[in-house]
């Protein structure tokens, strides 16, 4: 279905181009041009139209190349990302101050993580691993108290979100 989006795009520029020669060639006949400065008008609009759509062409693969370059480099982003959240979520954790320093950079890694798939991965996606909804907490997790022990859980089922993201990101760019 890919070639749709090409007639659509056809159908555009040939309907902007030709609608002002029409409205000459339209002129030139009431004005009663001769014939050949009307055949020659139809046919620049001819020829802009087919300009048009190749022009449109190639700024459409030229679009899709740098989204295909923007999903990479996303790919890449959540790769790195994914080894740093690893280091935070089996980092030990042994007194408040230890917990407070935790969470800031749980919510700094959560919004670097964010910021790496924006633009990239889809809305979807995106709310999916912001929002935990749909999930219940593990309560086998080892932490120093209870709010360690969600942040631990929500943090690791993050990292499993964000492979999974990271994993339909390098399929649909392939």
């Amino acid at each position: 279905m890919d070639y749709l989006g090409y007639v659509q795009t056809w159908l555009w520029i040939w309907g902007a181009v030709s609608t002002s020669t029409v409205g000459v060639v339209i002129w030139a006949l009431i004005a009663r041009l001769p014939s050949v400065i009307v055949f020659v008008l139809a046919l620049g609009a001819g020829v802009l139209t087919l300009i048009g759509l190749e022009t449109a062409l190639v700024i459409h693969e030229k679009v899709k190349e740098l989204l295909v370059k923007r999903g990479w480099r996303a790919v890449i982003a959540l790769d790195g990302l994914r080894s740093i959240g690893d280091v935070l979520r089996t980092r030990p954790v042994t007194s408040e101050a230890e917990l407070r320093a935790f969470i800031t950079d749980v919510t700094a890694f959560q919004a670097e993580v964010l910021a790496a798939m924006q633009g990239a991965a889809p809305r979807t996606d995106i709310a999916w691993f912001r929002d935990l909804h749909e999930w219940a907490v593990a309560h086998d997790v080892s932490a120093y108290n209870d709010e360690h022990a969600i942040l631990r859980a929500a943090l690791e089922e993050k990292l499993r979100r964000m492979g999974q993201i990271a994993g339909r990101l390098e399929a649909r760019i392939k």
